[in-house]
């Protein structure tokens, strides 16, 4: 009889939320054009460098990604720095409905001209539940204007986390927090909000999870004396059903 009990409990755990369409995305771009060349009337000029990258994961378990762009191959004879990377680590477990997902977008530029600077990390899944229940986040999400020992000295671009839980039934979010950072002066900058087994309450339906980290930043024939803005994700959770 016990044996058997124990049996049952298994099945039903295993059972009891259904997790499905795992998408893990990190994306950089970056272009920068030198201030010798001239805007003229009729076209914008040809970037001196320019470079994209991007990978995705749709599968469920541990993903690692590590995209990055820093001192283009031009640098000695043009000397502009644009540095985008993200970065992603993270874990989607089909069977228990566990996950974690640490990671990082960043954007910097160095330049006397024009120039782009753009990356995110992207990581959702839909889940079905039977009955009532809900998804446990804890960890922490942030932005700031340093990286590291990395700090800006001039106005940083955009950075910005979104954590969402939405009802696929009608797009509509039934939890939604962001953290963000637009333009902050040089002076050392951070924003971080903390989840302590923050509970997310839920009726049987299907619901999306998703947590993602955008860094932006531009130069408009101007002179930028590096920016940097970068959003970080630190979040563990599980999802569980009544």
């Amino acid at each position: 009889m016990t044996a058997l009990f124990a049996a049952l409990v298994f099945v039903s755990a295993t059972q009891a939320q259904t997790l499905s369409t795992p998408f893990r995305k990190t994306a950089v771009s970056y272009f920068e054009t030198g201030a010798q060349q001239q805007w003229d009337e009729w076209e914008t000029p040809t970037p001196d460098a320019q470079d994209s990258d991007s990978e995705v994961n749709r599968d469920f378990g541990t993903w690692r990604s590590d995209l990055e762009f820093n001192n283009p191959d031009n640098y000695p004879s043009n000397p502009a720095n644009i540095w985008t990377a993200a970065s992603q680590d993270s874990w989607i477990d089909e069977a228990s409905g566990n996950f974690w997902c640490y990671g990082y977008a960043l954007a910097s530029i160095y330049v006397q001209g024009d120039a782009e600077s753009d990356s995110e990390s992207r990581f959702r899944f839909d889940v079905q539940l039977d009955n009532t229940g809900r998804v446990v986040l804890q960890g922490m999400i942030g932005v700031s204007n340093f990286f590291g020992s990395d700090q800006a000295h001039d106005t940083s671009g955009e950075a910005k986390v979104v954590v969402r839980v939405i009802d696929r039934s009608n797009n509509t979010n039934v939890y939604r927090k962001v953290v963000s950072m637009n333009a902050v002066s040089s002076a050392r900058y951070i924003d971080e909000f903390e989840f302590d087994d923050l509970e997310v309450e839920l009726s049987a339906g299907t619901y999306r999870v998703v947590i993602n980290a955008f860094a932006y930043d531009e130069a408009i024939y101007d002179q930028v004396n590096f920016s940097l803005a970068n959003a970080f994700v630190e979040l563990e959770g599980w999802v569980e059903e009544d």
